[in-house]
């Protein structure tokens, strides 16, 4: 009996120096692979020979045979758990067969965030042997509300038409964030039944304000036409009611659809002057998520008289993808804008456009008092010249914004402005904002700001 239970110890350790070394060499891949890290069957099931305790002599197997299952098992999960560990969003579940996905959904020591995508990818998979699994889980008690949304969401990109039948059940449960996640999966769907029953919960007089404002948003996101005027009719009556929660909740969700689709409707809200100024804001900040071609729309609110509008109006064209050729208005503006937000965003605009004229802009960077605002338009001509052969504004560049970015990054100053200096610094690509990362890196007594030069190793 002692030997047996020391042949039992032994083969425990062995296991847990196994599983130990196994996670050590996990912790220590290189980040490149962690970010494209799939859990790989083959190797979760080595990690799990390898866990597993030492066999025993023939003669004493059978006083241990009960537990090696279950051992294997705690090693092939314990293996899951520290790959998952490398794995950081949806598109990593990608190549898992269902079976892994289940493993990592009942994996009370998988992160939430892992769980989640599990479940969304084993949902939106919509294979009847999936569909039993959920239907299991669901019948568990306790499943946890984010769980049984991950699923209603991923349903909706199945193909399974016992799909939607689940989705119309978990429109009837008592935790909103099942709801919600129900009224994303309807949206993935977009049929026209989606469209209607949608339609219902946004005129709903009973459903919480959060699921009024998904519903608004899930109407947002479908193509069709009569989703669009499912919207319009649900403003119309939100302005009649005086209902400005919802007015803002259609306004954001109008602001996903096509520029083209939507035009008239952000326009007769942003004309209205004298109305409520933060549902023309409002409007402004939705049409940054907008497709189609919004730059020529948003430029005519670069003169309004609201310097938010102004402002989130040139941010809005800073981060669209088709911006258009708007350097000549947005430069215009520069010339006489007076609030340092606006230029700052006026700034990032330039940047975002094809072929801005660097030395015309380099007149007003030159100029700017507002640090924040001169830190932007530094920016602006940093990603001008690398690659540029404009060697007098490169001079000028050298002996006026390095020093200044120099000082910025390595003062007390708020990290946010130091890492802005260094990212600046890194994209000019000169050989002299070269030499001031290298004294940055060799300086600076904040190991982010250190990170961020890129010059750390």
């Amino acid at each position: 009996m002692k030997k047996t239970i020391l042949l039992i110890f032994i083969g425990i350790a062995s296991a847990a120096i196994a599983i130990g070394f196994f996670l050590q060499y996990t912790r220590t891949r290189k980040t490149a692979e962690k970010a494209s890290a799939v859990i790989d069957k083959a190797a979760v099931n080595k990690a799990a020979e390898v866990a597993s305790p030492a066999s025993p002599p023939l003669n004493e197997k059978s006083e241990i045979q009960d537990t090696t299952d279950q051992k294997k098992e705690a090693a092939k999960q314990a293996a899951v758990s520290a790959l998952l560990k490398a794995m950081t969003g949806r598109s990593q579940m990608k190549g898992l067969s269902e079976e892994e996905l289940v493993r990592i959904l009942l994996d009370k020591n998988a992160s939430p965030k892992n769980r989640y995508h599990a479940a969304w990818a084993l949902a939106k998979s919509g294979s009847e042997e999936a569909l039993g699994e959920i239907e299991k889980i669901f019948s568990q008690k306790g499943t946890e509300a984010y769980i049984k949304a991950a699923v209603a969401e991923g349903l909706g990109y199945s193909s399974n038409p016992r799909a939607k039948p689940i989705l119309l059940n978990m429109l009837e449960d008592e935790n909103e964030i099942v709801v919600r996640g129900a009224i994303r999966g309807l949206s993935a769907i977009g049929d026209q039944d989606a469209v209607f029953r949608l339609s219902g919960i946004l005129n709903s007089n009973g459903a919480s304000k959060n699921i009024i404002a998904e519903a608004a948003m899930g109407l947002g996101k479908i193509a069709s036409p009569d989703a669009c005027l499912a919207l319009i009719s649900a403003y119309q009556n939100a302005e009649a009611s005086n209902n400005d929660t919802l007015k803002q909740d259609i306004i954001s969700a109008m602001g996903y659809r096509d520029i083209s689709e939507t035009e008239a409707f952000f326009q007769n809200i942003l004309n209205q002057t004298d109305a409520d100024a933060s549902l023309r804001l409002t409007a402004i900040e939705a049409l940054e998520e907008a497709q189609g071609d919004t730059g020529a729309f948003l430029a005519n609110y670069l003169n309004d008289a609201d310097s938010e509008i102004r402002a989130e109006a040139a941010w809005a064209l800073a981060s669209a993808d088709a911006p258009g050729d708007l350097a000549d208005a947005i430069e215009s503006r520069l010339a006489i804008e007076e609030d340092a937000e606006v230029r700052k965003r006026l700034y990032q605009a330039l940047g975002n456009q094809e072929n801005p004229d660097l030395d015309a802009g380099a007149e007003f960077v030159f100029k700017e008092t507002d640090l924040e605002a001169r830190l932007a338009g530094y920016d602006l001509l940093a990603r001008g010249l690398k690659g540029s052969e404009n060697t007098a504004l490169a001079e000028r560049f050298t002996t006026t914004a390095i020093p200044e970015l120099r000082e910025m990054a390595l003062s007390d100053e708020n990290l946010n402005l130091k890492l802005s200096a260094v990212t600046t610094l890194k994209r000019a690509g000169t050989a002299e904002s070269l030499s001031a990362l290298k004294e940055i890196a060799a300086k600076s007594l904040d190991y982010r700001v250190v990170k961020a030069t890129g010059l750390n190793k």
